[in-house]
């Protein structure tokens, strides 16, 4: 599912790509790299909510992650605005 949504995403799917991520951290809820790529396909979405959730999800699996630390980072300085 994973590459299924990195797909969706990369076409221009975004709720299509939400849909696989999902599944696929149904199966591996501990994976890192599935929260941030949702939260790629929430922020595309406009949903900022989901998206930070999602960031903050990827943060607690992969600290260090710093294309996670950025977005999370995008986000809030959009909602600071």
């Amino acid at each position: 599912h994973e590459r299924l949504g990195l797909i969706a995403l990369a076409e221009g799917h975004p709720r299509q790509a939400v849909a696989e991520f999902q599944r696929e951290r149904e199966r591996y809820p501990l994976t890192p790299g599935n929260a941030l790529h949702l939260g790629q396909a929430w922020r595309r979405l406009g949903d900022l909510r989901h998206a930070r959730d999602a960031y903050r999800r990827e943060l607690r699996l992969d600290p260090g992650n710093a294309e996670a630390l950025d977005s999370l980072a995008a986000i809030e300085r959009t909602s600071e605005r």
